[in-house]
């Protein structure tokens, strides 16, 4: 029965694409942002990836449209999402069993 209905992991939950999602990558956004300086006014974009929900500490990695271009910005900011799930482990809803109370400890 646990293995037909075997709890999702951590990183296939983080890999949810939701229904808002703009991007078409999970925890991957482009980003606005309006710079003042006095009489000078900016607008920088970015494609920000960031690190799963509940992963501490929280990171964020961004990059430039303007350095980058547009695309290429785009898939350096997947890369670095993949990376970040890759560090996810662990199931969801799943309460890890103590050592002393696992089966064979003794």
């Amino acid at each position: 029965m646990c293995q037909v209905l075997a709890p999702e992991t951590k990183r296939q939950f983080s890999q949810r694409v939701r229904p808002d999602n703009t991007s078409g990558c999970p925890g991957v956004y482009l980003k606005r942002q309006i710079v003042r300086r006095s009489d000078w006014r900016g607008e920088y974009a970015f494609w920000q990836a960031q690190t799963p929900q509940g992963v501490r500490p929280f990171r964020s990695r961004s990059f430039s449209v303007e350095r980058y271009g547009f695309d290429t910005a785009y898939e350096l900011a997947v890369r670095a999402r993949a990376q970040f799930v890759a560090e996810v482990e662990g199931y969801v809803g799943v309460t890890p069993i103590p050592q002393r109370f696992r089966p064979g400890f003794g």
